[in-house]
């Protein structure tokens, strides 16, 4: 490598902590052997110019100009350059020290969920590595502040861009799947996304993706159908008017439940009680 720069940076994102040792930039002139990361360690390797190929957990992958990838705990990986036409890469070392509460927050759950993943940069990375490397070639006013919210806007992007991958990723600790059908079934009325997503231990956006791959519905699909079944179970003991059938399905007025109904029955709430069903 041409330039590697020691550092140290500890980053509060969410609820973790991302502490930056070093970023390096350079030619990658010979084989690097197979090799793993301790059990905290990441790194985020972006390839600018050149060729090479990446074996990572026993796969080959080509590397090109605007190739990203991620190598994390235990994630045995090693790289061989191209002998015409070297990668040039830039890389981010740092440790992730996850709080108690960190598989709820999106940017650490991306991080402990994928200890591999690479792609190709699509947030513009590769512009904030540049502006890291002209901050590291001086030493400007207010440089440890540049520095820190550089730092963060790598860390950030870099896992938009595996994000923005849409793939499915395996949680950690799956949620129950029993406390989630028990809170559409019992709390329907009220029920919002942030408090399922808290009572099965993920974010928002997690629980969301949850849902889909699990039920093949949104939220707001699910807790609409559990709305309508608890709607039609007080139609058909014919005791509520449909005011008190409206607050107790938690819509905020006799109309607005009525169009619910005919949107998800395909008919009103009078056509439904004529034809007996």
């Amino acid at each position: 490598m041409d330039k590697e720069n020691k550092l140290d940076y500890r980053l509060s994102i969410e609820s973790s902590v991302y502490h930056i040792t070093m970023c390096t930039h350079g030619y990658i002139m010979e084989h690097i052997p197979l090799h793993r990361h301790s059990h905290r360690s990441y790194e985020i390797h972006y390839i600018s110019k050149g060729k090479g190929i990446l074996t990572a957990d026993g796969r080959t992958y080509p590397l090109e100009p605007g190739s990203l990838f991620l190598t994390g705990p235990n994630v045995e990986h090693g790289q061989i350059p191209d002998e015409q036409d070297p990668m040039l890469e830039d890389c981010l070392y740092f440790s992730l020290e996850p709080l108690p509460d960190a598989a709820r927050c999106e940017i650490t759950s991306i991080y402990l969920q994928n200890p591999f993943w690479i792609g190709t940069d699509k947030q513009n990375l590769s512009k904030i590595i540049e502006m890291i490397r002209e901050e590291l070639s001086g030493d400007r006013c207010g440089h440890e502040t540049s520095m820190h919210a550089l730092l963060c806007e790598y860390v950030v992007l870099a896992a938009r861009n595996i994000d923005s991958a849409h793939i499915i990723r395996p949680l950690m600790h799956p949620p129950s799947e029993l406390d989630i059908e028990s809170a559409f079934l019992y709390h329907y009325r009220d029920i919002t996304l942030e408090q399922i997503s808290k009572i099965a231990g993920l974010s928002p956006r997690q629980m969301q993706r949850f849902l889909k791959v699990n039920y093949g519905k949104t939220f707001l699909q699910l807790r609409t159908g559990a709305r309508m079944a608890a709607a039609v179970s007080c139609l058909d003991k014919g005791i509520y008017t449909t005011e008190e059938i409206a607050d107790l399905t938690g819509y905020s007025s006799p109309g607005s439940f009525f169009q619910a109904f005919k949107a998800y029955y395909h008919m009103t709430v009078s056509e439904y009680r004529k034809s007996g069903y």
